[in-house]
């Protein structure tokens, strides 16, 4: 069973990812969704439909990382009990602190929502869009 203080460093970590996602999905991919659109395509009098489905689409994979989150994060292993060490650590077979397997996904899911989110803002940037300095 889990005290309130781990339930409390889960929920933390688990809406810290979701927020980085609907950052990263609803901001900076709608508005490389939107520089692609005007700069690169031209549709003339379909792009108000155009726009307005990509950011449907959008927002459909927004729930679908926020959902995709919560249970990633819920599969972390049951090594040994949180309480000897806190919830961010766990000990090893030699004695050796070691981060644990949640605080790795959490890591990783950062990592991932940095690389999604560089990827948007250097499809604006590098052509010189409307984010770059």
């Amino acid at each position: 069973m889990e005290t309130r203080r781990e339930r409390m460093v889960f929920l933390a970590m688990e809406w810290s990812l979701i927020l980085g996602w609907l950052v990263t999905i609803l901001l900076i991919w709608r508005q490389t969704t939107l520089y692609l659109l005007i700069f690169l395509f031209d549709l003339g009098d379909a792009y108000d439909i155009v726009f307005t489905v990509l950011i449907f689409v959008l927002m459909m994979m927004a729930g679908l990382a926020i959902t995709a989150t919560g249970f990633w994060l819920k599969r972390r292993q049951k090594t040994i009990s949180i309480l000897q060490r806190g919830p961010l650590w766990v000990v090893s077979k030699i004695g050796n602190p070691q981060l644990s397997p949640l605080v790795r996904r959490w890591g990783l899911g950062w990592a991932w929502i940095g690389i999604t989110a560089l990827l948007g803002y250097l499809i604006i940037v590098l052509p010189g869009g409307v984010f770059a300095p």
